[in-house]
Parts: C-alpha cells; sequence; structure tokens
C-alpha cells in the first residue's frame, strides 16, 4: 500500500476538489467582467451590472471555501 508521503506527491497543485476551484475562477472572472462593464460602459443599468457583478464575486467565495475545506488533510492517526 502508499503511504501517505507518496500519495501527497502524486497529487496535482490543484489539490483534490478541482470543480470547486474552476467554479471559484470562472465566478470570479464572470463577476470583474459584469462589474468592469457596469463601471466602464455608458449604459443606463450600469447601477445593476455594479451590484451584480459584486454579488457574483462574493458567491465565489463560497466556491473557494469549499475548495480550501475540500483540501485539509487530516493526520492518519487522528
Amino acid at each position: 500500500p502508499k503511504s501517505a508521503v507518496q500519495t501527497t506527491k502524486t497529487r496535482s497543485g490543484l489539490g483534490r476538489c478541482r470543480h470547486f476551484f474552476w467554479l471559484g475562477v470562472v465566478f470570479d472572472a464572470v463577476g470583474v467582467v459584469v462589474l468592469f462593464t457596469g463601471v466602464f460602459a455608458d449604459l443606463f443599468f450600469y447601477d445593476l451590472l455594479l451590484y451584480l457583478g459584486s454579488i457574483i464575486i462574493f458567491l465565489s467565495l463560497l466556491w473557494w471555501v469549499f475548495w480550501y475545506t475540500g483540501n485539509i488533510e487530516m493526520p492518519p492517526e487522528e
């Protein structure tokens, strides 16, 4: 059987929860695009885009917390 050290060495840099990582990246990217569109575009509904972009970026924190907590490793003896 593999030891914990061998298992840790074979993992990628993103950890075990890659889907949460990519959801966080996508939500951040979409939120920034929507937010900057509201800031720099001369639109009638710019305030909607400002709030929506901020909310999307805030919701991305959920995915980042899931990704972080999914990668916490406990020692085998605990």
